[in-house]
């Protein structure tokens, strides 16, 4: 990213340095204006106007004729260059000035709608020094500043780079002295911000990176600091001496001293409105911009995700409410839909609205009270919080944080046809309903398995509605006990259709959207191919995660051979569970063991 200096574009005043003296008798006087004359534009930050939470979505330069009628003047950066818009950011709020992204030709209906502002121009140096290109423009060789070829300052050219080489200068390589490393460009230009600012302490970010630039711009602006872009494979930045410099995001070795900061975004819950951006958007540094002026805060959504985790917990740590959401930038999906989600829908275990957003779920399994079908049957209720609890130890050994868990055998495979004739016997639902109250009470996931015998899936889940209504409360479907009307089980393997299956998450995903849960879990066991052999035209809509459970025993090496059938060719359209068999196999896998396992496992369950 080659960045130099501050550049005038354009100046949209009344008169310059060129214009005559008003003329007069003692030629003192001046000219009375015409009464037709335009006043002076007086719209001030302060002056802002509101937007309208809810509506359709602004894009930046919208927001900004939204909010200001006109304005004295706006910083404008290129479209193509995100470390450029993140320098500009404290400077635009120093000046009170809108930051305005893209070229001179595309913003121009913008400016006009503001009132022809003066422009101020960040934007990158001239690849060569090339007299054809710059006439006799150089740099004054004791100071390094940009001259007009006489020695005098030049008004309207970017501020030299230190790094060309003359125009006369010899190369073997045609492109050489077109383009610069990012690093040492952008420190020339961040000094410069810096000076102008009056400030020693920079907000270090890496120059590739537009959400690390996005954060760090808003951090340099609450902090007045300057942001310093960095190329994390280039050399160390040369900073004054004295200057203090924090770090948004990784840069390695390139700043040792530098604290990184850890929370860049921090919501001021007495603001009236929140700009909701997408710190990816080549905008977003404009949006941020925006709101410092406006007095309003910032909630980003990473890649436009609004249920994301972050995002989730910034808003509910502040208080927002919907009223207060305005989105500037493009978001996917339904925006108010998700913008409601976000506010209203209920958190899931871990504090999030999604399964496995930073998460990891570790389970027991089995029936409370029943012993001979699992762990989770050999203790009481109380109990198994506390052993969950032990069992999930060393699986946050990735960073993910870990969601303690009950699999719980709601309809149990028999071996007697029952009066229905149909080789399952369902628990009622009302005898898990004080497990499920103390799990929400616990903040742990409730899984409630079907073994359905010569019953459909649907037919059995649609029996637990009030129960799956819970947003802690997930489903699991095992066609290793689903049945054909000819089979009994032990002597076969059941195995289940995508059609049947397909009408389950139809299902689910409608529960789902009407109790205002953003995301249910569904889990698949699997251990042959042929147990669901079509599952890969099965649909996804959003409101369900579906995870694909390799729940065979045995020895490790048969367990893994199985996993990497069942993972082949996946494309990743699932997430992935492993079970643990305390008896059936030879040696239990450990966490770190589970961990290195590819395609990552987010589930895993203990039997």
């Amino acid at each position: 990213m080659l960045l130099t200096g501050l550049l005038l574009l354009a100046q949209c005043t009344t008169g310059g340095d060129d214009d005559p003296a008003p003329s007069g008798d003692d030629g003192a006087s001046e000219e009375a204006a015409p009464e037709d004359e335009a006043p002076p534009c007086e719209a001030t930050p302060e002056a802002a106007r509101d937007l309208d939470a809810g509506a359709a979505p602004f894009d930046a330069a919208g927001a900004i004729t939204a909010s200001f009628g006109c304005v004295q003047q706006v910083v404008a950066v290129p479209a193509d260059q995100p470390a450029s818009a993140a320098v500009a950011a404290p400077l635009a709020v120093e000046l009170g000035a809108p930051l305005l992204i893209g070229d001179e030709a595309g913003l121009a209906a913008t400016l006009a709608e503001l009132g022809d502002p003066e422009v101020r121009h960040l934007e990158p140096a001239p690849g060569t020094s090339d007299d054809a290109d710059t006439g006799d423009a150089g740099t004054d060789g004791a100071t390094g500043e940009a001259t007009d070829g006489e020695g005098e300052p030049a008004d309207d050219i970017a501020a030299a780079d230190p790094t060309e080489t003359d125009g006369d200068t010899a190369t073997d390589d045609p492109d050489a002295g077109a383009t610069e490393p990012a690093g040492a460009v952008d420190l020339a230009t961040a000094l410069e911000v810096a000076d102008e600012l009056g400030t020693d302490r920079f907000v270090a970010a890496d120059a590739d990176r537009p959400e690390d630039l996005t954060a760090a711009a808003a951090v340099a602006i609450r902090t007045s600091a300057a942001v310093l872009p960095v190329a994390v494979d280039g050399p160390a930045p040369e900073l004054p001496e004295g200057s203090e410099v924090v770090a948004v995001g990784d840069l390695g070795d390139l700043l040792p001293d530098a604290e990184t900061v850890d929370e860049p975004w921090e919501l001021d819950d007495g603001a009236d409105r929140a700009l909701v951006i997408d710190p990816t958007d080549p905008n977003a540094p404009s949006a941020v911009v925006l709101a410092t002026q406006r007095g309003d805060t910032v909630v980003p959504a990473p890649n436009g995700d609004l249920l994301g985790r972050g995002t989730v917990q910034l808003v509910r740590d502040a208080d927002l409410d919907t009223d207060q959401l305005v989105a500037v930038g493009e978001f996917d999906g339904d925006l108010d839909g998700d913008l409601t989600l976000l506010v209203e829908a209920p958190l899931l275990p871990g504090g999030t609205l999604r399964h496995f957003d930073g998460t990891r779920m570790v389970a027991m399994y089995g029936k409370p009270g029943a012993p001979v079908l699992g762990v989770l049957g050999e203790q009481d209720l109380e109990a198994s919080f506390d052993r969950v609890r032990d069992i999930s130890a060393g699986y946050d050994a990735d960073g993910r944080d870990v969601v303690p868990g009950f699999e719980v055998i709601a309809t149990v495979a028999s071996a007697e046809a029952g009066d229905d004739g149909k080789y399952s016997r369902v628990t009622p639902p009302e005898e898990f309903r004080e497990l499920v109250d103390r799990a929400a009470e616990e903040d742990v996931q409730v899984i409630l398995d079907l073994q359905p015998g010569r019953n459909h899936f649907l037919d059995q889940a649609k029996i637990y509605e009030d129960l799956l209504r819970e947003p802690h409360v997930g489903l699991a479907l095992d066609p290793e006990w689903r049945l054909e009307d000819d089979q009994v089980h032990l002597r076969q393997i059941g195995s289940v259709d995508a059609a049947e299956v397909q009408e389950v998450i139809d299902w689910y995903a409608e529960l789902a959207r009407d109790a205002g849960v953003a995301e249910k879990l569904l889990v698949l066991h699997q251990f042959r191919v042929d147990m669901l052999p079509d599952r890969d035209i099965l649909e996804v809509p959003r409101e369900v995660a579906v995870i694909i459970h390799m729940d065979g025993q045995g020895p490790q090496g048969m367990k893994l051979e199985t996993w990497g059938v069942l993972t082949s060719g996946a494309e990743d359209r699932w997430h992935w569970a492993w079970k643990n068999f305390y008896d059936e196999d030879p040696v239990v896998a450990e966490p770190s063991y589970i961990l290195d396992l590819d395609p990552e496992v987010v589930l895993v369950t203990y039997q």
